[in-house]
């Protein structure tokens, strides 16, 4: 049995990211097409790529206080689709066709959280949309209405419940 020297592995370094776009405006259309792809550079760690860990960060602060966050395991890029970034925005309570800054970053570190760098924040334009919902009434016919069947319902509407984000969505029915 021989005893191994102690070993030395060098510290990491922070990555650098950067951005496909710096603009954002993706509509319904592009709710399965990717609209946005994060790059950043390979942090140096003493191990392979499969033990490494990277945080992507965004937020509508450049101090990050109440960022969502999406785990990358072992690539140095990350994809987002005109939804998941449309999601995004509305989850932050942002009204879909005004634009708004978001500053994303990158945390790399060892798959076990040691050794964490923090990147360059770069901030994105992006503008969410409305996601149309198809309404459907309840008939097609003209509508007869006579005094006879006042008390009766003349009409109901259905929809599918938006897929806009996880917070309470208030619809409103206007004639």
């Amino acid at each position: 049995c021989k005893k191994m020297a102690n070993t030395y592995f060098p510290n990491g370094k922070p990555v650098t990211l950067t951005s496909s776009t710096s603009t954002v405006a993706a509509s319904p259309a592009d709710s399965s097409t990717t609209v946005l792809t994060l790059n950043w550079t390979n942090p140096k760690y003493a191990t392979d790529s499969s033990n490494q860990k990277f945080i992507i960060e965004m937020d509508s602060t450049a101090n990050f206080t109440t960022e969502i966050t999406f785990e990358a395991d072992g690539p140095l890029s990350y994809s987002f689709t005109g939804s998941q970034l449309n999601n995004l925005l509305a989850n932050f309570g942002f009204p879909a066709g005004k634009s708004f800054s978001i500053y994303v970053r990158v945390t790399s570190s060892y798959a076990n959280n040691n050794e964490q760098y923090k990147s360059n924040p770069v901030p994105i334009a992006m503008t969410p949309y409305f996601v149309p919902i198809p309404l459907t009434p309840s008939s097609a016919n003209p509508l007869v209405l006579q005094i006879s069947n006042a008390s009766e319902s003349a009409l109901s509407f259905n929809w599918n419940a938006s897929p806009y984000g996880s917070g309470t969505i208030y619809y409103e029915l206007q004639i």
